[in-house]
């Protein structure tokens, strides 16, 4: 934190704050944030699953 931007430094803490992944908190629309808040749904991809029995 001593040498990183004050941009990096917030998307640390963002990031610890959250347990988000990185591409999860890029993906995040500003319309996300109230101006108090984050609000979001926490999903996972259904990539290389397969429905059914």
């Amino acid at each position: 934190m001593k040498v990183a931007t004050l941009e990096m430094q917030q998307a640390l803490i963002l990031g610890l704050h959250t347990g988000q992944r990185e591409g999860d908190l890029l993906r995040m629309p500003w319309s996300a944030y109230d101006g108090a808040t984050i609000s979001l749904r926490q999903g996972k991809s259904r990539r290389g699953s397969k429905l059914g029995p």
